[in-house]
């Protein structure tokens, strides 16, 4: 059977104010999440979702 390709994880560095990482720092606490990455990832998901964005979608937000 032939193995399936997957994508490694892409880093990215990021930078924001002390009060944006308590706020995400507060959040992954609250939720019982085990990582900061998974908090921004979660938190990013979430926000992506709301606004209907797709993988590859040239629309614009706002």
């Amino acid at each position: 059977m032939a193995k399936e390709k997957t994508m490694a994880p892409q880093r990215t560095i990021l930078s924001m104010p002390p009060e944006l990482k308590e706020r995400i720092s507060s959040f992954r606490f609250a939720e019982r999440i085990g990582t900061e990455a998974e908090a921004i990832r979660q938190l990013i998901t979430e926000a992506l979702d709301a606004r209907d964005v797709k993988a590859g979608d040239p629309k614009r937000l706002g």
